[in-house]
Protein backbone atom coordinates (compact mmCIF):
# COMPACT_ATOMS: atom_id res chain seq x y z
CA UNK A 1 0.00 0.00 0.00
CA UNK A 2 1.37 3.39 -1.06
CA UNK A 3 0.34 6.51 0.82
CA UNK A 4 0.36 9.79 -1.15
CA UNK A 5 -0.09 13.27 0.31
CA UNK A 6 -2.01 15.32 -2.29
CA UNK A 7 -2.10 19.12 -1.93
CA UNK A 8 -3.34 22.09 -3.95
CA UNK A 9 -4.71 25.65 -3.91
CA UNK A 10 -4.49 26.47 -0.19
CA UNK A 11 -1.65 26.77 2.30
CA UNK A 12 -3.05 24.41 4.89
CA UNK A 13 -2.17 25.28 8.53
CA UNK A 14 -2.19 21.57 9.43
CA UNK A 15 0.50 20.98 6.79
CA UNK A 16 2.41 24.23 7.33
CA UNK A 17 3.32 23.53 10.94
CA UNK A 18 6.06 22.08 13.10
CA UNK A 19 3.94 18.92 13.51
CA UNK A 20 3.94 18.04 9.81
CA UNK A 21 6.37 15.15 10.18
CA UNK A 22 4.43 13.68 13.10
CA UNK A 23 1.18 13.80 11.11
CA UNK A 24 2.40 12.92 7.62
CA UNK A 25 5.83 11.38 8.03
CA UNK A 26 4.54 7.99 6.86
CA UNK A 27 3.59 9.11 3.33
CA UNK A 28 5.57 7.64 0.45
CA UNK A 29 5.56 10.77 -1.70
CA UNK A 30 3.78 14.09 -2.32
CA UNK A 31 1.76 15.38 -5.26
CA UNK A 32 0.88 19.05 -5.74
CA UNK A 33 -1.89 19.89 -8.21
CA UNK A 34 -1.02 23.58 -8.47
CA UNK A 35 -1.71 27.09 -7.17
CA UNK A 36 0.77 26.75 -4.31
CA UNK A 37 3.96 28.81 -3.74
CA UNK A 38 7.27 27.10 -4.45
CA UNK A 39 8.45 27.98 -0.93
CA UNK A 40 5.49 26.07 0.51
CA UNK A 41 6.24 23.04 -1.68
CA UNK A 42 9.86 23.11 -0.58
CA UNK A 43 8.80 23.30 3.07
CA UNK A 44 6.59 20.22 2.69
CA UNK A 45 9.20 18.27 0.75
CA UNK A 46 12.08 19.18 3.05
CA UNK A 47 10.09 18.56 6.24
CA UNK A 48 8.93 15.11 5.14
CA UNK A 49 12.07 14.26 3.14
CA UNK A 50 9.97 12.47 0.52
CA UNK A 51 9.80 12.89 -3.27
CA UNK A 52 7.47 15.64 -4.49
CA UNK A 53 5.90 15.92 -7.96
CA UNK A 54 4.11 19.11 -8.97
CA UNK A 55 2.33 21.04 -11.71
CA UNK A 56 1.45 24.73 -11.97
CA UNK A 57 -2.03 26.20 -11.93
CA UNK A 58 -2.85 29.84 -12.73
CA UNK A 59 -1.57 31.44 -9.49
CA UNK A 60 1.82 31.47 -7.72
CA UNK A 61 3.69 31.46 -11.00
CA UNK A 62 6.98 33.16 -10.13
CA UNK A 63 8.83 29.91 -10.82
CA UNK A 64 6.97 29.16 -14.05
CA UNK A 65 9.56 30.53 -16.44
CA UNK A 66 12.30 28.39 -14.95
CA UNK A 67 10.45 25.38 -16.34
CA UNK A 68 8.82 27.19 -19.30
CA UNK A 69 11.29 29.85 -20.50
CA UNK A 70 9.16 30.33 -23.63
CA UNK A 71 6.61 32.12 -21.42
CA UNK A 72 9.06 34.84 -20.40
CA UNK A 73 8.25 38.28 -21.79
CA UNK A 74 9.91 41.65 -21.73
CA UNK A 75 8.68 44.08 -19.10
CA UNK A 76 6.55 46.85 -20.60
CA UNK A 77 7.05 50.46 -19.53
CA UNK A 78 5.21 51.14 -16.30
CA UNK A 79 4.20 47.52 -15.79
CA UNK A 80 5.60 44.86 -13.51
CA UNK A 81 5.89 41.55 -15.31
CA UNK A 82 6.67 38.64 -12.99
CA UNK A 83 7.37 36.50 -16.06
CA UNK A 84 10.37 38.52 -17.21
CA UNK A 85 13.60 36.63 -17.75
CA UNK A 86 15.66 36.32 -14.61
CA UNK A 87 12.72 35.79 -12.26
CA UNK A 88 13.02 32.03 -12.46
CA UNK A 89 13.15 30.64 -8.93
CA UNK A 90 12.91 26.87 -9.05
CA UNK A 91 11.93 24.25 -6.53
CA UNK A 92 14.97 23.06 -4.61
CA UNK A 93 13.88 19.43 -4.44
CA UNK A 94 10.52 18.96 -6.17
CA UNK A 95 10.18 17.43 -9.64
CA UNK A 96 8.12 19.37 -12.16
CA UNK A 97 5.97 16.97 -14.21
CA UNK A 98 4.06 19.40 -16.43
CA UNK A 99 3.43 17.76 -19.84
CA UNK A 100 5.77 14.88 -18.99
CA UNK A 101 5.57 11.38 -17.56
CA UNK A 102 7.82 9.94 -14.85
CA UNK A 103 8.30 6.54 -13.26
CA UNK A 104 8.20 6.54 -9.46
CA UNK A 105 9.14 3.06 -8.34
CA UNK A 106 6.38 0.94 -9.93
CA UNK A 107 4.01 3.86 -10.66
CA UNK A 108 3.83 5.94 -13.84
CA UNK A 109 2.88 9.55 -13.15
CA UNK A 110 2.11 12.21 -15.77
CA UNK A 111 1.29 15.87 -15.23
CA UNK A 112 -0.51 18.72 -16.98
CA UNK A 113 -0.07 22.35 -15.94
CA UNK A 114 -2.46 25.22 -16.57
CA UNK A 115 -6.05 26.31 -16.06
CA UNK A 116 -9.06 26.96 -18.29
CA UNK A 117 -8.80 30.38 -19.90
CA UNK A 118 -10.89 32.94 -18.01
CA UNK A 119 -8.94 36.18 -18.65
CA UNK A 120 -5.54 37.35 -19.91
CA UNK A 121 -3.65 35.79 -17.01
CA UNK A 122 -0.69 33.50 -17.56
CA UNK A 123 -0.81 29.73 -17.82
CA UNK A 124 -4.42 29.72 -18.96
CA UNK A 125 -5.46 27.84 -22.07
CA UNK A 126 -8.44 27.41 -24.33
CA UNK A 127 -9.82 23.95 -24.94
CA UNK A 128 -8.07 23.87 -28.32
CA UNK A 129 -4.71 24.98 -26.88
CA UNK A 130 -4.83 22.38 -24.12
CA UNK A 131 -5.78 19.65 -26.57
CA UNK A 132 -2.69 20.52 -28.60
CA UNK A 133 -0.49 20.31 -25.51
CA UNK A 134 -1.93 16.92 -24.57
CA UNK A 135 -1.22 15.59 -28.05
CA UNK A 136 2.50 16.23 -27.53
CA UNK A 137 2.47 13.84 -24.55
CA UNK A 138 1.09 10.92 -26.53
CA UNK A 139 4.38 9.48 -27.90
CA UNK A 140 5.83 9.12 -24.37
CA UNK A 141 2.63 7.43 -23.16
CA UNK A 142 2.69 4.93 -26.01
CA UNK A 143 6.32 4.20 -25.13
CA UNK A 144 5.18 3.53 -21.54
CA UNK A 145 2.64 1.06 -22.91
CA UNK A 146 5.36 -0.79 -24.80
CA UNK A 147 7.78 -0.84 -21.85
CA UNK A 148 5.43 -1.35 -18.89
CA UNK A 149 2.19 -2.68 -20.37
CA UNK A 150 0.16 0.45 -19.51
CA UNK A 151 0.14 4.14 -20.40
CA UNK A 152 0.10 5.65 -16.90
CA UNK A 153 -1.23 5.14 -13.39
CA UNK A 154 -1.71 8.69 -12.07
CA UNK A 155 -2.52 11.84 -14.05
CA UNK A 156 -2.00 15.12 -12.18
CA UNK A 157 -3.78 18.22 -13.51
CA UNK A 158 -4.68 21.56 -12.02
CA UNK A 159 -8.06 21.91 -13.70
CA UNK A 160 -10.63 19.12 -13.45
CA UNK A 161 -11.97 17.09 -16.36
CA UNK A 162 -15.43 17.93 -17.65
CA UNK A 163 -17.83 15.36 -16.21
CA UNK A 164 -21.56 15.36 -16.88
CA UNK A 165 -23.58 16.09 -13.77
CA UNK A 166 -21.07 18.55 -12.27
CA UNK A 167 -22.42 21.95 -11.30
CA UNK A 168 -22.18 24.85 -13.73
CA UNK A 169 -19.38 26.60 -11.82
CA UNK A 170 -17.15 23.55 -12.10
CA UNK A 171 -17.94 23.20 -15.81
CA UNK A 172 -16.46 26.63 -16.47
CA UNK A 173 -13.16 25.47 -14.97
CA UNK A 174 -13.06 22.00 -16.58
CA UNK A 175 -11.47 20.66 -19.75
CA UNK A 176 -13.40 18.29 -21.99
CA UNK A 177 -10.11 17.12 -23.53
CA UNK A 178 -9.05 15.79 -20.10
CA UNK A 179 -12.14 13.60 -20.06
CA UNK A 180 -11.35 12.19 -23.50
CA UNK A 181 -7.71 11.75 -22.46
CA UNK A 182 -8.51 9.59 -19.42
CA UNK A 183 -11.13 7.67 -21.36
CA UNK A 184 -8.43 6.54 -23.79
CA UNK A 185 -5.35 6.21 -21.56
CA UNK A 186 -7.23 4.87 -18.53
CA UNK A 187 -5.13 6.06 -15.56
CA UNK A 188 -6.20 4.60 -12.24
CA UNK A 189 -6.34 8.08 -10.73
CA UNK A 190 -6.66 11.70 -11.85
CA UNK A 191 -5.65 14.17 -9.13
CA UNK A 192 -6.67 17.81 -9.69
CA UNK A 193 -7.04 21.11 -7.87
CA UNK A 194 -8.85 24.34 -8.81
CA UNK A 195 -12.25 23.40 -7.33
CA UNK A 196 -12.42 24.68 -3.77
CA UNK A 197 -14.06 22.65 -1.03
CA UNK A 198 -15.92 24.59 1.67
CA UNK A 199 -17.82 21.73 3.29
CA UNK A 200 -15.50 19.22 5.01
CA UNK A 201 -18.17 16.54 4.47
CA UNK A 202 -18.14 17.08 0.71
CA UNK A 203 -17.03 14.05 -1.28
CA UNK A 204 -13.66 14.55 -2.99
CA UNK A 205 -13.87 11.58 -5.28
CA UNK A 206 -15.87 10.57 -8.33
CA UNK A 207 -15.38 7.91 -10.96
CA UNK A 208 -15.30 8.15 -14.73
CA UNK A 209 -14.81 4.86 -16.52
CA UNK A 210 -11.74 3.19 -15.04
CA UNK A 211 -10.42 6.40 -13.44
CA UNK A 212 -11.04 7.69 -9.93
CA UNK A 213 -11.04 11.51 -10.03
CA UNK A 214 -9.83 13.13 -6.80
CA UNK A 215 -9.96 16.77 -5.76
CA UNK A 216 -6.73 17.53 -3.85
CA UNK A 217 -7.90 20.94 -2.56
CA UNK A 218 -5.88 21.87 0.55
CA UNK A 219 -4.82 18.31 1.50
CA UNK A 220 -5.88 14.73 0.94
CA UNK A 221 -4.32 11.35 1.64
CA UNK A 222 -4.61 8.86 -1.21
CA UNK A 223 -3.88 5.24 -0.44
CA UNK A 224 -2.96 3.16 -3.49
CA UNK A 225 -2.96 -0.65 -3.27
Amino acid sequence: MKKILCISDQIDPVIYSKDIKEKYGDVDFIISAGDLPIDYLDFVQTSLNKPLYFVFGSHHLKALTHYHPEMAENTKDGEVNIFKKGNTKKSNQGTYIGFKSFKHENMIIAGVSGAKKQNDGKNQFTEKQMKRKLSKMIPALFLNKLKYGRYLDILVTHSPPLIEGENEENKQEAFECFTKFIRFFKPKYLIHGQVHIYDPQQCRSTRHGETEIINAYSRHILEVP
